[in-house]
Order: structure tokens, then C-alpha cells, then sequence
């Protein structure tokens, strides 16, 4: 008899305490971290981050922040593209330019496109340079000129050089 018991004893199945795990938080939605991105960024860009500045202009010129159905905001568009510009980043002066030379938000002013053209061209810029010397070619917000034409067709193929 105790042999059978002992047996038994041997072969019962052990009970298993089940794993408790600790209590997770939540993982946070696509629109909580979207929210969390855009503060981030905007307060990089308030204390002047010239990459988060060109990110918040692009982002609202080219959609909106949420989905693709989002109207665009080119009046924000152009004031972090012009905090940008103003410090001396080129893309964003190049952005601008392409603001004010397509009238996007804006009525088109060839001239201010010209100037920003000029000042992200000077800084090595290729696509400004090649802009410049469209605007110098068909003497659009500067006066019709080939050699100067000629002159930023020329350096818009040299190679690049740091914008900013």
C-alpha cells in the first residue's frame, strides 16, 4: 500500500503557480505620437532649429499633419520657411523662393523669388542656381541677362556644396 501511494506521489502532475505580470501602460495611439512629434518639433523650431523649421514649413505646404485630406497652410509654409531663411539656410531660402515664384498662398512675386534664389545660390544651392538662371534667362523679377544666365547654368553643375 505505501508503495502504491509512494508511486502515485512520484507520478502526480506539479501545480503551476500562473505567471502574474506586471501591469503594462498602454502602448500609445498613432495620433498620441503624431501630437507628441509635432510639439517636439515645433518647440525645436520656437527655439531655433533650422531643420525643424524647414520640416514644419515643408509639412505644411506639402499636406497637412493628420492625413493627405488636410488643407494645405501656405502662410505657415512661408513664415518657418522665412525664420528659416533668414538665418541663412539655403533650403529654406530655396523653398521660399519657389513660394513666392509659384504664388502659393501668396500672389506670385518674381522679384522676392529672384532674391531668395540669389541668397541660397551664393551659398552653393544647385536647384537655386539653376532657378536663378531661369529668372536671369527670361528676366523674370530681375532684368533679362544670358551671361548671367549663363553664369548660374554654369555653377547650378558644379558640384554641391554645404547649405547650411
Amino acid at each position: 500500500m505505501w508503495l502504491v501511494r509512494y508511486i502515485k506521489g512520484i507520478f502526480k502532475k506539479p501545480v503551476i503557480e500562473p505567471f502574474h505580470y506586471p501591469q503594462c501602460p498602454a502602448a500609445p495611439t498613432l495620433e498620441q505620437v503624431e501630437q507628441s512629434h509635432f510639439a517636439r518639433l515645433q518647440q525645436d523650431a520656437i527655439n531655433g532649429d533650422l531643420d525643424a523649421q524647414l520640416i514644419l514649413g515643408f509639412k505644411h505646404e506639402m499636406k497637412g499633419w493628420k492625413n493627405d485630406d488636410d488643407p494645405l497652410d501656405y502662410f505657415r509654409a512661408r513664415g518657418w520657411y522665412t525664420r528659416a531663411a533668414e538665418q541663412g539656410y539655403a533650403d529654406a531660402q530655396y523653398f521660399l523662393a519657389c513660394l513666392y515664384k509659384k504664388g502659393l498662398g501668396i500672389p506670385p512675386d518674381n522679384e522676392k523669388a529672384a532674391y531668395w534664389f540669389r541668397k541660397a545660390a551664393e551659398q552653393g544651392h544647385s536647384s537655386a542656381q539653376y532657378s536663378l538662371h531661369i529668372s536671369y534667362r527670361y528676366g523674370e523679377g530681375v532684368p533679362q541677362n544670358d551671361d548671367i544666365a549663363e553664369y548660374w547654368l554654369h555653377k547650378s553643375n558644379e558640384p554641391p556644396t554645404k547649405t547650411h
